[in-house]
């Protein structure tokens, strides 16, 4: 599961920087409010991927406490 959410986690970072250049390039308030909003969601999703990620990893280490 780990690396499932490691791959997704990949993907949405490249998304955040797809869009930060697309926002640096936009030419119209509309567009860059467009993008911002896209933007801020991909952020979003980077957080809650991390969390996840960090919640299995406490997990794991827990499970492997319990093993000693």
């Amino acid at each position: 599961m780990a690396e499932i959410l490691s791959i997704a986690l990949a993907r949405e970072q490249s998304t955040v920087l797809y869009y930060t250049e697309i926002y640096q390039k936009a030419t119209t308030e509309r567009a860059q409010k467009m993008i911002w909003t896209l933007l801020e969601e991909e952020k979003g999703h980077v957080i809650k991927i991390r969390s996840h990620i960090n919640e299995i990893q406490s997990i794991i280490e827990a499970e492997r406490k319990k093993l000693k």
